[in-house]
């Protein structure tokens, strides 16, 4: 399960700057991805987040917005998700 807004501010080389952040956090998602291993993306933002749904996408995770969710539907998603089988890269 990942929590965030989707909103990378810090690339994997530490220098700053959204544009290579985003970049980079794409990346792993693909790299995830392409691993197999189950996910969810929990966005934390107060509001739906673009960026956020952009994330879960190329996780190929399922997207909940968390100001939208209750503990109980939090909780059939975690489930849903650890029970998925394992994907692959689209």
């Amino acid at each position: 399960m990942l929590l965030t807004d989707g909103k990378g501010n810090v690339a994997r080389d530490g220098t700053k700057g959204r544009a290579k952040a985003q970049e980079d956090a794409l990346a792993a998602a693909q790299a995830l991805r392409g691993a197999g291993l189950p996910a969810l993306l929990v966005d934390t933002s107060p509001f739906p987040e673009p960026a956020a749904r952009d994330l879960a996408e190329a996780l190929g995770a399922p997207y909940l917005a968390l100001p939208r969710a209750d503990a109980a539907t939090l909780s059939t998603a975690v489930r849903a998700a650890a029970a998925a089988p394992a994907r692959q890269a689209a």
